[in-house]
């Protein structure tokens, strides 16, 4: 009995250190680690200047949901073309960071269906998940937001670190590491509607010595509603500067 209760203090003893230790870390040295883990070498960072993902999403039965294609190039330009399950209709949405437009079209007819202008608060938006996607976790700059420690938490059995992301865009994200590894595990965001939507990494995959999501879990308040894979992700892809601006015809 006196070995048992030894031990247990012991265990309690190591886990006020751990728990103190975690304390001790700041939103910025966390964000430090996580860099480190994302990639082999800090230089496999500094060269990605854009990113092109190809994501298919299944429902809870494997069945498809939607596909999209993301380019980012640096610094501020993005374009998102969304598909529905059987790819008759497609969703552009571009920006570059001054001026952003979405148009919808019937893909077998070839026929525009909706050509918009995007308001410039939306655009700021747009321009912040860019910067952000493209910074592999690094702190907003000065005059652009903030980070924060939120503390720790645990998610789908893993103990993290929980750091959000504010932009003075409005753009708001929070991203977990894990307390061991710091390698992600989750990220949040919420809607309009203030559901809290989180993608919850369920396997990575090594590009050009950068870590990736290979497939993760789409939870809304707690409750799995998708799946998205990520058939392929490629660095710094050749995309004309014409794909972002608005489209003439």
């Amino acid at each position: 009995m006196t070995i048992a209760r030894h031990l247990f203090a012991f265990l309690v003893f190591t886990a006020s250190i751990i728990n103190s230790h975690a304390a001790d870390l700041t939103a910025a040295e966390i964000i430090e680690k996580a860099r480190v883990a994302a990639a082999k070498e800090p230089k496999f960072l500094d060269r990605i200047q854009g990113l092109h993902f190809e994501i298919k999403f299944i429902d809870s039965e494997k069945k498809p949901l939607s596909f999209t294609i993301i380019q980012l190039i640096g610094p501020k330009s993005r374009r998102e073309l969304a598909y529905n399950e059987n790819y008759t209709v497609e969703v552009v949405t571009a920006c570059n960071g001054l001026e952003g437009w979405k148009s919808t079209r019937e893909i077998n007819g070839q026929k525009r269906v909706q050509n918009l202008i995007i308001p410039y608060d939306q655009v700021a938006i747009l321009r912040d998940m860019t910067i952000n996607d493209l910074a592999f976790y690094s702190a907003p700059a000065k005059d652009a937001g903030t980070v924060s420690y939120l503390g720790t938490d645990e998610i789908n059995g893993k103990k993290v670190y929980s750091v959000e992301y504010k932009f003075n865009s409005g753009f708001k994200i929070t991203r977990h590491f894990g307390i061991n590894n710091f390698e992600l595990v989750a990220y949040d965001q919420k809607s309009a509607k203030g559901d809290i939507h989180r993608q919850q990494v369920e396997e990575m995959n090594w590009i050009e010595g950068v870590c990736f999501v290979k497939r993760e879990s789409i939870l809304i308040n707690g409750k799995k509603v998708a799946e998205a894979i990520y058939e392929n992700t490629s660095i710094n892809p050749e995309v004309s500067p014409s794909s972002f601006a608005f489209p003439i015809k």
